[in-house]
C-alpha cells in the first residue's frame, strides 16, 4: 500500500497547460476539447505562466503521471530544500491500475489538477515519496562580462566543465547529460555563477521532467 495521508497540496487553483509536440496521445478536456500530452504521458499540469515560453525563465511543471507509472511534482516550498540552484522534485510510483484511474479521469474531463485531486483518483495505488533522479538536465545562460571583472565577487563561482558538449556562450536552452552537469548542478548554490572561456554567466536550470521540452 502506498503513503497518501500526508502528500502535499500545495497546486490548489492551477491548470493545465496544453502541449503539442510530436508523437501526442489524446484525451478530452472537461469542455469537450481534445487534450494533447506528449508521447509517454498521461497527465500534465502547468501553471499557464507563458513567459517561460521565453526560455528566460526556466521552471517545472506542477505534476507529471507519466504511462509507465511515476507521478512527478514540484517539493512543496516548505519542505523543499533552501539556497539551490536546482529546484527540488519529487516522485511517487504509481500502479498500473493507478494509471488507469487517471486515463480515465482525464478522458472523461475530469483531470485531477493537482496532487491533491491526484491522490483522490488514484488512492493507495500511489507509492511512497522519493527524490526524482533525472538522467538530464535543462538549462539556460546568460552572460553577465568578462571574468576579470568579477575576481572579488561574493557569488560562488564554479568552472564550467571542459568536456561538456554545450559552451555558456551558445545562445538558447539546452538539455545536457547526468554525466555531464549533473553533479555542478546539483551541489550549485542559488546564487552561483559560472566561468566558461573567458566570461561569467548565470545559468538557470532545472531537472529533464518527461513531456517537458527544453
Amino acid at each position: 500500500m502506498g503513503t497518501t495521508a500526508n502528500l502535499p497540496t500545495m497546486y490548489g487553483g492551477r491548470f493545465l497547460l496544453l502541449l503539442a509536440a510530436a508523437a501526442l496521445t489524446a484525451a478530452c478536456s472537461s469542455d469537450g476539447q481534445a487534450v494533447e500530452y506528449p508521447d509517454g504521458v498521461a497527465l500534465l499540469v502547468n501553471d499557464g505562466d507563458e513567459s517561460r515560453a521565453s526560455n528566460t525563465l526556466l521552471a517545472p511543471a506542477l505534476l507529471v503521471v507519466t504511462d509507465d507509472g511515476r507521478v512527478i511534482y514540484s517539493a512543496p516550498a516548505g519542505q523543499a530544500r533552501a539556497g539551490l540552484l536546482l529546484a527540488d522534485v519529487w516522485e511517487q510510483s504509481l500502479t498500473t491500475a493507478g494509471v488507469a484511474l487517471v486515463d480515465e479521469a482525464v478522458a472523461r474531463g475530469a483531470a485531477p489538477e493537482d496532487l491533491a485531486a491526484l491522490s483522490t483518483v488514484v488512492g493507495d495505488e500511489l507509492g511512497d515519496v522519493s527524490f526524482f533522479l533525472p538522467d538530464r538536465y535543462d538549462y539556460v545562460a546568460r552572460v553577465l562580462g568578462p571574468a576579470q571583472a568579477f575576481s572579488e565577487s561574493e557569488n560562488p563561482v564554479i568552472d564550467w566543465p571542459q568536456n561538456a558538449s554545450r559552451r555558456l556562450r551558445d545562445e538558447g536552452c539546452f538539455s545536457l547529460p547526468d554525466v555531464e552537469v549533473g553533479e555542478l548542478f546539483e551541489t550549485a548554490a542559488a546564487d552561483s555563477v559560472f566561468v566558461d572561456d573567458g566570461f561569467v554567466y548565470v545559468v538557470n536550470a532545472r531537472l529533464a521532467w518527461p513531456g517537458l521540452s527544453c
